[in-house]
C-alpha cells in the first residue's frame, strides 16, 4: 500500500485501522507501506504505527510528485484512487502496472 505522509500526519488513520493491521500481521499477511514525504512525516507516521514485526516493511520515498494512492493484494486485486474517486479491480494489466511502480519503490 502507498500513502502521502503529509496527508496521514495530518489526518491520522483511525485506531480500529492501526488494529486491523496488526492483527493481519499477526496472522502472517505480509504489509509493504511506501510512504512519500519528507523524513519528519515518515518518523511521525512510523511512531504512530508503532508496528514491530517481521511481517512490515515501511520505506519512505522524497519524490511526492511519483505518488500513486493504492493497495495491491497479492498481485490479483487492487484498490486505487484517481481524481477523488476509490476503484477496485482485478485486470491483469493495471495491476502489472502498479506492481512495477510498487517494486521500483519497494526495491
Amino acid at each position: 500500500m502507498s500513502m502521502l505522509l503529509a496527508e496521514e500526519v495530518e489526518k491520522p488513520l483511525p485506531p480500529s485501522y492501526h488494529q486491523l493491521l496488526n492483527r493481519k500481521l499477526e496472522e502472517g499477511v505480509k504489509i509493504h507501506r511506501l510512504g512519500f514525504g519528507s523524513a519528519q512525516d515518515f518518523d511521525a507516521v512510523k511512531q504512530t504505527l508503532a508496528i514491530n514485526s517481521n511481517n512490515f516493511t515501511f520505506t519512505q520515498h522524497y519524490d511526492v510528485q511519483s505518488y500513486q494512492r493504492f493497495i495491491l493484494i497479492d498481485n490479483s486485486q487492487l484498490f486505487f484512487f484517481i481524481e477523488g474517486n476509490f476503484f477496485t479491480t482485478d485486470n491483469a494489466s493495471l495491476i502489472e502496472l502498479l506492481t512495477v511502480y510498487f517494486n521500483h519503490f519497494h526495491s
